[in-house]
């Protein structure tokens, strides 16, 4: 340490755990101990990889990559290993969950339909059932209570596309046996106080690119936790 500045390479753990960078530090070494059993992409991958990564770091000319690296006390032995670790990861991640995708989608797949929705939030139970008859027979709507929601002592939200398995587990319960349209009369909200739903829409989950590429990200995730929690 020299005039009063400190070196970087005295970083401890403790200094991390201060920062709160420990945990996010302790889960990326987790995920070099796993891709560590993944071999680098062919050149040509590499190469796109490469032009790619410099791309996002803003690294337009020869001098300005070579200056990145200097600072970060790194050379170009190291740039292979920056550029392809995010592909490494998804190589790791489709490697060892392509196997268990479909069983995966089928048991999760009740909490990852999505819905839309309209809610209504009363403290008052006898004002709940006011506005559910007045919702029931058409002389209001969910729009109109929330535009006097601030005045009225009532909560109402429109809400979704959202996963089932997000939302409070009384209120998926609820959505997960509606009927498109129909309205609810009031029921216990968890939070408290009295709810009145509507389901607007309802959106079956499907294993399509972006839910494979989803439920891959979480068997990767899932992994990350265990191995955090075994080297700790």
């Amino acid at each position: 340490m020299t005039g009063g500045r400190r070196d970087h390479s005295s970083v401890s753990s403790r200094d991390l755990a201060r920062w709160g960078l420990l945990e996010a530090v302790r889960r990326e070494a987790a995920r070099d101990q796993l891709i560590a059993t993944v071999a680098l992409p062919s050149q040509p991958v590499l190469e796109v990889l490469l032009s790619q990564w410099a791309q996002n770091q803003g690294l337009t000319s020869q001098d300005a990559l070579d200056r990145w690296l200097a600072e970060r006390s790194l050379g170009p032995a190291d740039l292979p290993d920056l550029a392809a670790r995010g592909w490494r990861w998804q190589q790791w991640c489709e490697r060892e969950g392509a196997a268990r995708l479909n069983t995966t989608f089928l048991a999760r797949k009740a909490g990852l339909d999505q819905v839309r929705y309209w809610r209504l939030l009363s403290g008052d139970q006898d004002l709940a059932a006011e506005l559910y008859q007045q919702l029931r027979e058409g002389e209001t709507a969910f729009e109109q209570l929330a535009g006097l929601s601030s005045r009225a002592g009532i909560q109402v939200e429109q809400a979704g596309p959202v996963p089932l398995e997000q939302l409070q587990s009384d209120l998926a319960a609820l959505l997960r046996v509606s009927e498109v349209g129909v309205v609810w009369a009031p029921r216990p909200a968890q939070q408290g106080g009295w709810q009145i739903v509507l389901l607007q829409q309802r959106q079956p989950a499907v294993l399509d690119g972006a839910m494979r590429q989803q439920l891959l990200d979480e068997i990767g995730s899932v992994a990350l936790d265990q191995l955090q929690s075994s080297i700790r």
